[in-house]
């Protein structure tokens, strides 16, 4: 069972793994996403809103930058397109990094 203080560091873990993403995408001119700093070694990026075809290609080229592929399930009318990957550094637990859109198709 977690404890607050393991949350705690997992989040600093996270928000240190997001600065270090960040910093990557000014690099290498990707377009800027919403990001989620979870206290689970967690981060959750989206893309803000706006076309669907914008939306997707931000995945895409987050997913490439990670270096892992997108994936996508559909259900009822939507789409998911969801690319995943764990990132880190020496000394610091890996912080797992998920990024969706949901485009609907009706």
């Amino acid at each position: 069972m977690s404890t607050a203080l393991d949350r705690r560091i997992w989040q600093m873990d996270a928000a240190r793994a997001l600065l270090r993403l960040l910093e990557a995408g000014h690099r290498a001119a990707l377009p800027a996403i919403d990001w989620r700093v979870q206290a689970s070694r967690l981060l959750v990026g989206e893309p803000a809103p706006g076309p669907a075809g914008d939306r997707l290609a931000a995945v895409h080229a987050w997913a490439a930058h990670l270096d892992v592929e997108v994936g996508e399930t559909a259900s009822r009318g939507l789409v998911v397109h969801r690319a995943a990957a764990q990132v880190g550094e020496p000394g610091h637990s890996p912080v797992d990094v998920t990024i969706t859109t949901r485009i609907h198709t009706d």
